[in-house]
């Protein structure tokens, strides 16, 4: 009589119900906007939405993937609705903003045609409900206008701000089922590329600050300071003005961060850039 075999056990046998999710994206789902743009748009130099203010907190670790995404998906339903709604189109505006604004500044109603007058009001409605929604997961006033200065007019705030931007983006994130909430959500990893990624949004966030300023930097370089302890300086300067934007080290030594500023200077097309070490343009 033959002996039977015992089958060998196969952990991907057990039931989808067992499977423990990680991370904040739900489970099943394509990967998120913002982590496409982190992993492809960097390179490519492709998305604006990379050197906006959401963007850069994204690739400091400052803001979850999904986080990101909501901020991203709060300032089209803004501009949408506004759009819609025959608002005036904002002075200063993320591009987010912008994708849901549209290209047109103002809609001639009375010029459409019943077919086309149709299909507007199911847009309007269709935008206003998601607008209501919206202010619905956020009841404070305060928090309300700090969302819409972060995710509709790009604006820089207070580093003080950025928890309770944080924490009301992850529970917006949590009702657009952009996040998957779970009992412990594990800590982001430090990827080998992180380094890079986080010099080239320094690197765009400075050209972006002297552009505001009807200016361009003549040259990069890199700075210490004994109060930070986990980050060095990225610092621009184009002989009148110098900014700086602090970058998390991530491990990483002066030369390294060195050789990374120097690429990512090249790709943005300044040739110019101040030695890690001496200071001196080379």
């Amino acid at each position: 009589m033959l002996a039977l075999s015992k089958k060998p056990y196969d952990p991907s046998a057990r039931p989808p119900s067992d499977r423990k999710p990680s991370g904040d994206k739900k489970a099943g789902i394509a990967p998120t906007v913002f982590y496409r743009l982190r992993e492809h748009g960097a390179r490519l130099g492709a998305d604006p939405r990379l050197a906006t203010v959401l963007g850069r907190m994204g690739l400091f670790k400052e803001l979850s993937d999904g986080e990101v995404d909501a901020g991203f998906k709060i300032a089209e339903i803004y501009g949408r609705y506004e759009s819609l709604k025959g608002m005036p189109r904002r002075s200063a505006a993320s591009p987010s903003y912008e994708r849901g604004f549209g290209s047109k500044d103002s809609l001639d109603t009375d010029r459409m045609l019943p077919d086309e007058l149709k299909k507007h009001q199911r847009a309007v409605k269709r935008a206003t409900k998601a607008f209501d929604r919206l202010q619905r997961l956020m009841p404070d006033d305060r928090l309300r206008d700090l969302i819409e200065r972060v995710c509709c007019n790009n604006e820089e705030i207070n580093p003080v701000l950025k928890p309770g931007l944080a924490q009301t983006l992850h529970s917006i994130a949590v009702s657009m089922g952009l996040i998957r909430e779970t009992k412990a959500t594990p800590k982001p990893k430090a990827k080998r590329d992180d380094g890079m990624l986080l010099v080239q949004a320094a690197v765009d966030a400075l050209v972006q600050w002297f552009d505001e300023r009807n200016s361009k930097p003549t040259h990069f370089s890199l700075v210490s300071n004994p109060d930070w302890k986990t980050s060095r300086g990225v610092t621009g300067s184009d002989g009148r003005y110098h900014h700086t934007i602090p970058v998390p080290l991530r491990g990483l030594t002066a030369e390294q961060m060195g050789a990374m500023l120097r690429l990512a200077c090249a790709a943005a097309g300044m040739l110019e850039i101040a030695d890690a070490g001496t200071g001196e343009v080379t």
